[in-house]
């Protein structure tokens, strides 16, 4: 059933090794925010009459935004947005919705073969760096190497669902792009939202308390958040089961309402005639 894909994922995975320059001036841009967010961090910390501030000490949350920058770093790129724009508006969209495969399934191939590229070129290799560094230098500690491998699994099945989380977001705009004809604004509105409530900025427990509360319900979360703590041991065996167990029913729910919304959304390219 799958079989037809595989051109997806190849096509996902080539694009990546294409525009690696793309990928390491991004990631310049990556290193400078995290050099910039380390002196932020410490003047907050050096003016703090407490070492512990929200649950994280100055080594923690230094641990927690290299992380989660790696773990976004590898989230981004997402074009399925800007794909289903471009269709919409050369007319490509009439010959993509007739042919004998999913539309779905067609990005999130693609968006996997995309994933695997990002980790195998600079999300592994900066992953194990990172890790390396930090452990030796005492920022982030192993319990023991069983506990680690235990959540370095939960963790990478935690982030292949993140990536699904994002595209689902990233296709019901591209959706919501069959009535506005245009997606540069509408990705503005997600990146914002996301990197705000996913926890990429800053954790979720700086927030309001009321706030952190709802947040912590959201799928926001279990893209970036939640991961990054799962790998950094922040949370238990039971936590980071629930914390996946929440991303799989959110990615149920925004995938049924994705659907329900595509049935609706092609009608508008056959009244319009592609």
């Amino acid at each position: 059933m799958f079989r037809r894909y595989k051109a997806f994922m190849k096509t996902g995975i080539l694009n990546i090794f294409a525009y690696k320059f793309n990928i390491f001036s991004w990631l310049l841009v990556v290193a400078s925010s995290l050099l910039c967010l380390f002196f932020l961090w410490a003047a907050v910390f050096n003016n703090s009459p407490v070492d512990i501030i929200n649950g994280f000490t100055f080594k923690e949350i230094i641990s927690y935004t290299i992380i989660v920058n790696i773990f976004g770093f590898t989230m981004g790129g997402g074009e399925t947005t800007d794909v289903i724009t471009d269709e919409i508006q050369n007319g490509q969209i009439a010959m993509s919705l007739i042919k004998p495969i999913s539309y779905r399934l067609r990005f999130v191939f693609s968006t996997l073969g995309g994933l695997l590229a990002s980790d195998l070129i600079v999300g592994f290799p900066l992953l194990i760096v990172s890790t390396i560094l930090l452990t030796f230098n005492g920022f982030m500690t192993i319990e023991s190497p069983a506990n680690f491998i235990i959540m370095l699994i939960f963790f990478l099945v935690a982030q292949v669902i993140a990536k699904m989380l994002f595209d689902v977001i990233d296709y019901i705009f591209g959706l919501i792009s069959f009535y506005t004809m245009a997606s540069f604004g509408l990705n503005q509105i997600k990146e914002v939202v996301t990197n705000f409530l996913s926890g990429m900025l800053i954790p979720i427990a700086f927030f309001p308390e009321w706030m952190a509360n709802i947040i912590n319900y959201l799928p926001f979360v279990g893209m970036a958040q939640n991961p990054a703590l799962i790998y950094l041991g922040k949370m238990s065996v039971s936590e980071a089961l629930i914390s996946i167990g929440m991303q799989i029913l959110w990615l149920i729910i925004l995938e049924t309402f994705a659907h329900f919304f595509y049935l609706k959304a092609i009608k508008i390219v056959t009244i319009q005639g592609g």
